[in-house]
């Protein structure tokens, strides 16, 4: 339990990094199990929460990516069980990405290093405009929970940023830097 990705053919796991593994898929499940009763199952992918999932990875982690799947889930997890454990988790993963919204534009790296907490730059210096519009929900809704708005106020800068930036016919294009 706990591989970012799930093979059940071969009932096996791997991890997205070789970092190591941060649960994406059995945290972006946590809901869904809750909602369907699967108390045993339940029981156990908490279990996995509590005592083996970390973000202490030393990889290069998807800015995005984590904040809809683990991010995203966590919050859910909390939503729906007001467990507390969840919000916890969801906290110290917030704390380590928002680095990478230290950016001059405004807009989010795409890559964030979960151990140092230090953004990896792209390359060629360009974000997807859906990465950057997709990651609103999640950083607001933990900024409600928390009362901590400087997880509203990154995600409020993207996106002011994303209407500032130069689209043509009114729409961003598909990369934005």
């Amino acid at each position: 339990m706990g591989a970012d990705n799930y093979h059940p053919i071969s009932k096996t796991g791997s991890n997205l990094t070789d970092a190591g593994g941060i649960g994406y898929t059995v945290v972006g499940a946590l809901d869904t199990i809750q909602l369907m009763g699967l108390n045993s199952e339940y029981q156990r992918a908490r279990k996995w929460v509590s005592k083996s999932l970390s973000f202490n990875r030393d990889g290069e982690y998807n800015t995005a990516e984590v904040t809809n799947r683990v991010l995203g889930g966590l919050l859910s997890a909390y939503h729906l069980s007001g467990d507390v454990l969840y919000l916890e988790r969801a906290k110290d993963l917030a704390d380590r990405i928002m680095p990478a919204f230290n950016t001059p534009s405004g807009f989010p790296v795409t890559k964030t290093n979960l151990r140092t907490r230090i953004p990896v730059e792209d390359p060629n210096n360009v974000v997807s405009t859906a990465e950057v519009a997709g990651i609103q929900l999640e950083l607001r809704y933990l900024s409600h929970l928390t009362q901590n708005y400087d997880y509203w106020d990154k995600a409020e800068n993207s996106i002011k940023a994303l209407k500032n930036a130069n689209a043509h016919f009114g729409l961003p294009s598909v990369f934005i830097g």
